[in-house]
């Protein structure tokens, strides 16, 4: 549950409606622009423009489960007994005797340019999408998952069967997991290319880690069938929902 201000729920609604009404239209005119050009395989700007929007997807996604769990705060049953939120805060630094004054605020209400700040505020935002997707808070086509690691389907994918492994625990860079850890990746991404090979069959499944487009740890499984199916400037593949359920389920079935 996401505690907020009648105000700041008015600005995520807002917001909201912004998205919904202009930059997903504008989105889909982009890639219809995009594929007035010619040649997609050879089109950057559709490949550029397909990815805004699954971005944009994920964004409204994000923000229509958060405002689903919102709970407006009356301000006038505040107890001023304790720090909670909404309450105003003093800080002090103690080498230079300097003070602050901040809000607490919801993470999603978090500004410190106006001295509003959360107990849970940092500069990870994006890499809490991916977070939302293995809590459930985002709906997706899971594949595999086991204590410490989770498998999707990608949203834009290059074949059928394109699948995204992450670990459940928060990390950027793949490399800055624990040696351990990483290799318990692997060995879960292994199994999975085993049944996406077997759902689909293919010469093999290329591997890639690029993690540049969300800041979590992730690595793509593609099934191919020469080099060129893993060129991420390809085409992506447009999929109806019931499609993506029904890869999902064929390659769950073979783990």
């Amino acid at each position: 549950m996401a505690y907020m201000t009648q105000e700041g729920y008015d600005k995520m609604v807002a917001q909201l409606k912004h998205m919904e009404e202009i930059e997903r239209p504008a989105a889909s005119a982009a890639i219809a622009e995009a594929r007035d050009k010619g040649d997609l395989s050879e089109n950057s700007e559709y490949d550029a423009a397909k990815e805004a929007q699954g971005m944009l997807e994920m964004r409204i996604s994000n923000l229509k489960a958060v405002l689903a769990e919102a709970k407006i705060i009356d301000t006038s049953k505040l107890s001023t007994d304790s720090v909670q939120i909404l309450s105003t805060v003093e800080m002090k630094n103690t080498k230079t005797g300097m003070k602050m004054k901040y809000t607490i605020v919801s993470e999603s209400e978090a500004d410190l340019k106006h001295g509003k700040i959360s107990i849970k505020t940092n500069n990870t935002t994006m890499a809490t999408i991916f977070s939302k997707i293995v809590a459930g808070e985002i709906p997706s086509y899971k594949v595999a998952e086991n204590d410490e690691f989770y498998a999707f389907l990608d949203i834009a994918p290059l074949a059928k069967g394109h699948t995204l492994v992450i670990p459940k625990r928060e990390v950027d860079y793949i490399f800055d997991l624990e040696d351990e850890e990483l290799g318990r990746m692997h060995i879960f991404a292994k199994h999975v290319a085993n049944a996406i090979k077997e759902a689909f069959p293919c010469i093999k499944v290329g591997v890639a880690v690029l993690g540049l487009e969300v800041p979590h740890a992730h690595i793509h499984l593609v099934p191919m069938n020469s080099e060129n199916d893993m060129n991420f400037k390809n085409p992506k593949l447009e999929l109806s929902a019931d499609e993506f359920k029904e890869i999902a389920a064929k390659i769950a079935s073979k783990m």
